[in-house]
């Protein structure tokens, strides 16, 4: 899992990408809550932007992906509050 550090005034934006094929629905999660928008989905990149976040709390951001060939693919990363 990748680690990123956000202040509680930054709203930022993460992405992952599909190499080899299409992105057909992506759908963004973020423990605890925090602002997710806008969110974006182009043919092979699942974008969403970060705000709302609390300082000196951790978070574990999460996109699902469902890809054109059936693919479902999960990633996480965690996003330290400074």
């Amino acid at each position: 899992m990748n680690y990123f550090t956000q202040a509680d005034t930054e709203k930022l934006a993460y992405r992952q990408s599909i190499a080899g094929d299409t992105i057909t629905n992506a759908a963004w999660t973020i423990t605890p809550s925090a602002t997710l928008a806008p969110q974006a989905t182009t043919a092979d990149t699942a974008t969403c932007m970060v705000s709302g976040l609390t300082s000196g709390t951790t978070y574990t951001l999460t996109v699902l992906m469902t890809c054109g060939s059936g693919q479902i693919v999960e990633r996480s990363v965690t996003i330290a509050c400074v």
